[in-house]
């Protein structure tokens, strides 16, 4: 009897969005942002279409804060929520938002301290902060 395992997949939404299993971690990535959300802080996770939805602890009586991540393969939206909630523990946080922690992706321009820049305004071309007028511009109008 041969045993194979398949690793979690990375799930990939809209504008850049990511959820990965690192460890006993969730991370969430978008744009700028993560969000790492540790497994004792989830109370569950599921798929629906192309949608995954993973929902935090709250304590009786208030609303769980829930992250979305959609646009992913409904293929590996299922595949992420079955094996995640497979590693789900039995004892959980009875406050999911206070083991949540936010920063910035690896490799991000904040955590390198460094910003892409071109002149004295971002993305300008070369020839509009010498000031010399836009070259294609009819100023005889």
């Amino acid at each position: 009897m041969s045993t194979t395992t398949s690793p979690i997949p990375v799930l990939r939404g809209r504008a850049g969005t990511t959820l990965q299993a690192q460890d006993d971690v969730l991370v969430l990535s978008r744009r700028r942002k993560e969000k790492r959300i540790p497994l004792q802080a989830v109370r569950r996770v599921g798929a629906e279409g192309r949608a995954l939805a993973v929902e935090l602890t709250a304590p009786a009586g208030t609303t769980p804060v829930t992250y979305e991540v959609r646009g992913v393969s409904e293929v590996a939206a299922t595949a992420f929520a079955d094996a995640v909630t497979a590693l789900l523990p039995e004892e959980r946080a009875a406050d999911g938002t206070a083991l949540v922690t936010d920063g910035a992706p690896a490799g991000s321009d904040e955590t390198t301290g460094t910003r892409a820049r071109s002149g004295s305004r971002r993305g300008s071309p070369a020839w509009w902060r010498s000031g010399w007028p836009c070259p294609w511009a009819s100023w005889s109008r």
